[in-house]
């Protein structure tokens, strides 16, 4: 069989087990074959548990719609590429399909080096990844495998998996060159760095998506023949849910965090197969939410604990030594992917880019004169007694701007902003905390028709721009993300995660000439509330809103 022989093989099979068993691979060499441990193929509601998996190519081996299956605390080491003991190339402990379409299946509380969904015979989905360890670092018989490490791979037509609750890395790992994610932008990644995840990439063994730099066989067979593009598929990001995973390349839960129950095998309580010794693992084992995030699991002690299970050559023994990790603190959420990786940096149509954190030099709870754009024009104060104030650690652990009281002026451009004809969107990210009776401005360009205000004088919190108020536009003292697409009578806002809605009256077609952030300048009155970040585009962005804002939610996690 393709794959090699396997040591079991488990082909059309429902309700089996495969447990407290030790999978090693003797020999007087280092491996060179496809020797494979566990093959399951066409096969649902087994379950693999509690077992040692050592010096095999594929370790465990899916495919064939393998489906509903529980991969759960098993240990897994001496992963060994095929090419011999001078590749130095890490190949996956877990090949989690090797057809179509393997899905629905459980991996829990696993310690291995890495696990891949490929798409060599076709996608998967539907899976979950849930408290294991994903370290990407092994020493195969004595030999460091530091090339093509990639914790978590999940190729194209890998489509709606879950990923929660695991650590991945490890300090080693971070140690020397790497990257936190494999985003569409590196069309042709490094082998020689370490990614704690590659997403949408094809298939197994490639590291670009460029279709001239395509060699293997398969992907020149099915393009040629069946015309698929090899090409980045940016669904497998899109449909992907991710929560509560610590990585050790941006040392900490970039993808926000979440209560997590002990298991989704076992509940609350430990198996009854688990040790309960003085000197028993602790339940559950692995998660950025336990004081130490890499506990041992049973078959990783027993692995360890045995005289008879080197495997190995040149001297190479297993000896152990855990590396304690502490659980991380001050947990905020980052940008990961968003809708192929938007950037404003990298966003042509933007004119104007405002973010707190670019805001340097002061100390937080000072007033500020100046806000240095990213893109785009520096802003500074109107003038006059006080200042506006910058604070760090306001929301998702990043600054904001704040406007707190009648004395402090706005932040405004002068007349030489750039003058942008309709139509123009501005994204905002901000909290509004007191909306006085009568005119306030939260920013815009008074008494040239398009201006994007926040009044109360006719309700509490509506939308006001050009003269015209809009439908209920509720500020409810929290933070929100807010469109405004000035277009004349095509002008439309949008909140969080809501639809478009078109503005009651006509906007006009005035050129947006300045920007104002607290008071309009020709009003005593104020606004109260803070400012996170703003990004002024030239164009209706209607058709690139969703990457937009999922940019701004990533890193401000407003809904």
């Amino acid at each position: 069989i393709g794959y090699g022989s396997p040591f079991l093989m488990l082909n059309n099979t429902l309700n089996c087990e495969v447990r407290d068993s030790d999978f090693l691979q003797p020999m007087s060499s280092p491996p060179g074959g496809d020797l494979s441990a566990i093959v399951e193929t066409q096969s649902s509601a087994n379950k693999i548990e509690n077992n040692t998996f050592s010096g095999f190519w594929e370790q465990l081996f899916m495919e064939g719609s393998a489906s509903g299956n529980v991969i759960s605390y098993n240990f897994f080491t001496n992963e060994f590429f095929a090419a011999g003991a001078t590749s130095y190339y890490q190949e996956p402990d877990i090949y989690a399909n090797h057809e179509a379409f393997d899905m629905m299946n459980l991996f829990e509380g696993n310690i291995m080096s890495g696990i891949q969904f490929d798409d060599y015979h076709g996608g998967s989905g539907y899976n979950t990844l849930f408290r294991n360890w994903i370290h990407g670092m092994d020493n195969a018989f004595g030999i460091p495998l530091t090339n093509n490490v990639k914790c978590i791979d999940m190729c194209r037509f890998s489509y709606s998996n879950n990923i929660v609750g695991n650590v991945l890395g490890s300090p080693s790992v971070a140690a020397v060159p790497n990257s936190a994610y494999l985003a569409p932008t590196n069309a042709d990644a490094n082998v020689h760095y370490n990614y704690m995840y590659r997403l949408g990439y094809p298939d197994m063994g490639n590291d670009c998506h460029n279709d001239n730099d395509v060699a293997i066989f398969y992907q020149v067979y099915v393009q040629g023949v069946f015309g698929f593009p090899i090409t980045f598929d940016s669904r497998v990001m899109d449909t992907l849910f991710r929560v509560n995973n610590y990585d050790y390349v941006t040392r900490g839960v970039p993808d926000g965090t979440a209560t997590l129950p002990p298991s989704l095998v076992y509940g609350t309580k430990a198996p009854a197969w688990w040790p309960t010794t003085t000197n028993a693992p602790p339940w559950p084992p692995i998660g950025p939410d336990l004081s130490q995030m890499t506990g041992l699991i049973p078959a990783q002690m027993r692995f360890y604990n045995s005289t008879n299970t080197s495997g190995g050559t040149n001297g190479s023994t297993n000896a152990y030594n855990p590396v304690p990790i502490p659980a991380p603190t001050a947990l905020h959420v980052v940008p990961v992917f968003v809708s192929g990786g938007y950037s404003p940096a990298a966003d042509g149509n933007v004119f104007e880019w405002l973010k707190a954190d670019a805001i340097t030099g002061v100390a937080s709870g000072n007033g500020i004169s100046s806000w240095s754009a990213s893109t785009g024009e520096n802003l500074s104060t109107y003038g006059g007694s006080q200042n506006p104030t910058w604070n760090s650690n306001v929301k998702n652990g990043l600054p904001a701007v704040t406007f707190a009281s009648a004395s402090m002026q706005e932040a405004f451009t002068s007349s030489a902003f750039s003058s942008q004809s309709q139509p123009v969107t501005i994204f905002v990210v901000s909290k509004t905390v007191d909306a006085p009776t009568g005119f306030e401005c939260m920013m815009g360009s008074y008494g040239a028709g398009t201006q994007y205000e926040v009044v109360d004088n006719s309700g509490p919190g509506v939308l006001y721009a050009g003269g015209a108020y809009s439908t209920a536009f509720t500020f409810d003292n929290n933070w929100h993300i807010t469109m405004l697409v000035l277009n004349g009578s095509s002008s439309k806002y949008r909140v969080d995660n809501g639809s478009d809605t078109v503005i009651k009256g006509n906007i006009g077609n005035n050129a947006v000439n300045s920007l104002e952030i607290g008071r309009s300048s020709l009003h005593t009155d104020y606004w109260g509330g803070q400012v996170g970040e703003v990004v002024f585009c030239s164009g209706d962005q209607s058709a690139n809103e969703a990457a937009i804002f999922g940019y701004l939610n990533g890193r401000w996690g407003a809904y």
